[in-house]
């Protein structure tokens, strides 16, 4: 098995979370993001806790709708008007192959 390892500094734990140092602050101050302190007062923290850290927050999130899910409404409107365009542009060649009436 592997062993977990340790991150040292806000750096090093926003890096692992793809955020900035400051943005981690926030996560460890509002969100209690666990983490702990070497005798020097640098944050350390294993991954394996920070997992499971970001794993709780994204459920209780999902679980209680926290967030303004904007992006997923323009999303699926685009879909739904493309979709209408991919069937207009459909109907239109299917006109245009028809054969016209002539009066001969």
């Amino acid at each position: 098995m592997e062993t977990d390892q340790w991150l040292t500094g806000w750096r090093a734990i926003g890096k692992y979370f793809g955020k900035s140092a400051r943005t981690v602050q926030r996560y460890a101050r509002d969100d209690g993001m666990p983490f702990f302190c070497d005798p020097s007062g640098r944050p350390m923290a294993m991954k394996s806790h920070l997992d499971a850290h970001i794993l709780k927050m994204n459920q209780y999130n999902y679980n209680t709708k926290n967030w303004p899910d904007k992006g997923i409404g323009k999303a699926l409107g685009y879909e739904n008007e493309k979709a209408q365009q991919k069937k207009d542009l459909n109907e239109r060649l299917i006109l245009a192959q028809k054969p016209t009436r002539s009066r001969f």
